[in-house]
């Protein structure tokens, strides 16, 4: 027998409203522990989080005997199933898998937050998370408005010693002025709907205090959202809810127009401020073009953008990043990027969601305004406008990809396609098997519990290695996020084993706990990242180092970097000596030579654009034949020629270090080819052929080292040459 209920109706609990609501404070508020360029701590609560709330949800689906896969839920969700499909079939179906791990997980987080909010709220559940979203949005903006103080009015209000990181750029709780300028232009949206809504003041004081902030992050990103987002506000209030203020549209539209033209304004004149990150953006743009020229069909893969995309990179970008070991991760343009990985078919399928969802939206929305619902109405309004405000600021910014945008991201579309669509059915089986729990199910239940409590206190043993500060403040703001946590997963899974009782129940919570534990591996492998890179600049030779790069690898093999930071360690100590040390990852007898080639060939298999590992592992080569030379000429030259083969496979992905191209020159001269060195110097001096800026190839023209080689090895072959003649 099957019936269909809603979830009010099949006794549902809240769990589940509880998780993501808290989510929303845990993904917003935590700051960072090692690195203030690092936002691992986001990432694993993501993980953390998006793990948590399918063991509950499947916990719950099998319970009540719930079914959500049915015809009509397949017709509601064939857009989505469609594109999703065609995001992991392209996964799979191109290379370098490993390399883009990361992505795919986070891509399936957001299908599970989606689907939660999608098959299981109800008009409860949304307004509860609505209100966590602005809770986030109070405290966010506040130290945000702390911030601006301390930078422009008072010095030491801020008590957090990272205030300075971006100079005069407020970035919060976010880790970057950007990814912040986003987040508040989201809150903000959500916020005014909520106000047209309730009329509450205190929403006034929160817009106010969030477009404050907005202007001192100075992200350009942020103000051609934020124009664009309130004239399409405007446009969509005005001809969707009938107020009092629909008698004066002619007034607000133009009020609007002002308000985009301010907003245009202020873009351009933190443009002129920084126009190198214009000129990094319209550079990013080019080149992310000629990638979906390249493969315009299919794509180059889901996630395979920053390992792609670094063989297209144009060297005016290494000028503007001062660096050669920078990775672009993303084109900043969401839309372009899409296309870039996933080909016109992927990029076609999430064109057609988002119509699909816009349809749904503002059809949903005149149904509302004449039935009178204006609280459901204001809701899909809000979701509606903050999604569309991440999509318009994404389209010359990078923000969606940070967890911070990405989490909320999904919630706002499960609340959109909930609201538009009317929610999910869900078959229900009528339970026939109403036993009391036997004496083993309980027994279970307890097991399962303490295994929960059980790795909860080792993850605290473990936190207690990391949330070290000297800062009270800070260290106390991690602990009671951290003890927050905790507790509250603890009490939630120990809930949901005793009020549903069943064995499979048990089972699958405390195998979610053990995932959970798992992914809080990688914060502690960025944590040993940390120490080791730290060691490596006082006693790059320190044997801990290697175990401790071990260490990282194997609670996060996804993250691919680390390789190259350890190939590094033993190109610096250098051991020939043939041992076995599996603490430092061996597999037989090997000298650290063959350990560092290992990690190069590694790093190089999952993110093969690499200019920086292949320059790196020339150095290597070159190390080895210098060692090995004077013992065995013959091997040694082979060594030689394998270094040269990888510092110009550098130069052509990086064809503006001047480390390689010396390194080049050295190599020949060594060989007394002096005209050879004196052409990889006069390549150098010239500069790239695709670069036009004059004070780019003055970099090259006027290098002091190039000239004073160039000299020494035209002296050299004048000798040279003299010698001959004799």
């Amino acid at each position: 027998m099957q019936n269909t209920e809603t979830p009010a109706q099949s006794g549902k609990n809240r769990l589940l409203t509880y998780w993501l609501s808290a989510l929303c404070f845990f993904i917003s508020l935590p700051l960072f522990l090692n690195s203030l360029d690092s936002a691992q701590i986001k990432i694993t609560l993501y993980y953390i989080g998006a793990i948590g709330a399918l063991g509950l949800w499947i916990s719950k689906l099998y319970f009540y005997k719930e079914n959500i896969f049915t015809r009509q839920n397949l017709i509601k969700l064939l857009p989505f199933v469609l594109y999703v499909g065609y995001v992991v079939i392209s996964y799979f179906f191109h290379p370098y898998i490993m390399g883009r791990a990361e992505s795919l997980f986070k891509f399936l987080g957001i299908c599970i937050f989606f689907s939660i909010v999608a098959f299981e709220f109800d008009k409860n559940d949304i307004d509860l998370l609505f209100k966590a979203i602005i809770g986030c949005a109070w405290v966010v903006g506040t130290y945000g408005l702390i911030q601006v103080i301390n930078l422009y009015v008072y010095s030491g209000v801020d008590l957090l010693y990272w205030t300075n990181a971006f100079q005069k750029r407020i970035f919060s709780t976010i880790a970057n002025p950007n990814f912040l300028g986003n987040y508040l232009l989201f809150s903000l949206m959500v916020v005014l709907a909520r106000f047209c809504y309730t009329h509450y003041k205190r929403y006034i004081l929160l817009a106010a205090i969030l477009v404050t902030d907005i202007f001192f992050t100075e992200s350009k990103g942020a103000w051609v959202g934020l124009g664009v987002s309130l004239v399409v506000f405007a446009g969509i209030y005005l001809n969707f809810f009938k107020t009092k203020l629909s008698e004066h549209k002619k007034i607000i539209n133009i009020s609007a127009l002002i308000f985009f033209l301010a907003c245009a304004a202020l873009t351009v004149h933190f443009g002129a401020k920084r126009m190198q990150s214009v000129n990094f953006r319209l550079s990013t743009w080019r080149s992310t073009w000629d990638m979906v020229q390249a493969t315009p069909i299919t794509g180059t893969g889901f996630g395979s953008f920053q390992v792609i995309y670094q063989a297209y990179k144009r060297p005016d970008i290494f000028y503007m990043e001062n660096l050669h070991n920078a990775e672009t991760q993303h084109a900043e343009n969401f839309f372009l990027e899409q296309w870039a990985s996933l080909g016109i078919l992927g990029l076609g399928l999430f064109l057609y969601l988002v119509f699909y969802q816009l349809k749904g939206a503002f059809n949903s929305l005149r149904y509302l305004e004449h039935s009178g619902d204006k609280e459901t109405a204001c809701n899909l309004f809000a979701a509606l406008m903050a999604g569309s405000a991440i999509y318009l600021h994404n389209l010359v910014d990078v923000s969606i990809y940070f967890v911070s945008t990405m989490y909320f991201l999904a919630l706002f579309n499960g609340i959109l396609f909930n609201l538009a669509y009317g929610g999910l059915e869900k078959t229900k089986r009528e339970n026939t098997t109403n036993k009391k729990p036997g004496i083993l199910t309980l027994i279970l239940c307890f097991l399962a519990s303490s295994c929960i409590l059980s790795l909860i206190i080792f993850v605290g043993y473990q936190f207690a290695k990391i949330a070290l500060s000297d800062n009270i403040l800070l260290l106390g703001l991690y602990w009671g996020f951290f003890l927050a946590g905790s507790l509250g997963v603890l009490w939630v899974f120990c809930y949901a084993i005793w009020k549903y009782r069943k064995v499979f129940v048990a089972i699958l919570l405390s195998l979610t706990a053990f995932l959970m534990f798992k992914a809080f591996g990688t914060l502690l492998s960025d944590h040993y990242l940390s120490i080791a890179s730290s060691m490596s600049m006082t006693d790059n030779k320190n044997p801990v180092i290697g175990i401790i790069y071990t260490k990282a690898i194997n609670l996060n093999p996804f993250r691919t970097s680390v390789n190259q930071f350890k190939a590094s360690f033993f190109v610096n100590r250098f051991d020939m000596r043939r041992k076995f040390l599996p603490l430092e990852g061996d597999t037989e007898p090997m000298n650290d030579f063959e350990r560092a080639d290992k990690y190069y060939q590694k790093e190089i298999s999952l993110s093969p654009n690499n200019a920086l590992v292949w320059h790196n592992r020339g150095l290597l080569y070159r190390k080895m034949a210098a060692y090995i030379g004077p013992k065995n000429f013959y091997d040694g030259e082979k060594y030689y020629k394998q270094a040269e083969t990888f510092f110009k496979h550098s130069l052509h992905l990086d064809p503006v270090f001047d480390n390689t191209y010396f390194q080049l020159a050295d190599i020949a001269a060594m060989h007394r080819d002096f005209k050879t060195a004196k052409v990889w110097l006069n390549m150098y001096m010239q500069g790239p052929q695709d670069v036009v800026n004059k004070d780019y190839l003055a970099q090259h023209k006027n290098n002091e080292t190039a000239k004073k080689y160039y000299k020494i090895f035209d002296e050299e072959e004048r000798k040279l040459n003299e010698q001959n003649a004799k």
